[in-house]
């Protein structure tokens, strides 16, 4: 992105915040050859974690993803046929962001709307 992305790639990433927090991930555009060209986002470090969201063609619409956890594996693959745009992510840890509930017991209260 802006230009068409190349053929055959195969990339990867992972997004690792602080503790305690939730990455965000906001998919501002996608665009890539239905079915052949692919990107994968799942819940944690590798793609052994369970996966998010599976994108390939044409999103108009930003979508947003939250991981369960402060980490995000995100993999990329490309043919070698048609080839287009491609994608724009931006990612955030949200302060207010809520943890995950206790393994034993409640939260009785948060700050920023949260119950």
């Amino acid at each position: 992105f802006p230009g068409n992305y190349r053929h055959f790639q195969a990339c990867s990433w992972i997004i690792k915040v602080d503790p305690g927090y939730n990455v965000t991930l906001q998919i501002e555009y996608f665009q890539s050859e239905r079915q052949f060209d692919e990107l994968e986002i799942y819940d944690g470090p590798s793609s052994q974690n369970p996966l998010l969201i599976s994108l390939s063609g044409n999103y108009t619409s930003p979508i947003t993803v939250v991981s369960s956890g402060n980490k995000v594996y995100l993999r990329w693959s490309s043919d070698h046929a048609t080839n287009r745009k491609g994608f724009k992510i931006n990612y955030s840890a949200p302060y207010c962001s809520p943890p995950s509930p206790p393994r034993h017991g409640t939260v009785h209260t948060q700050t920023a709307g949260f119950p």
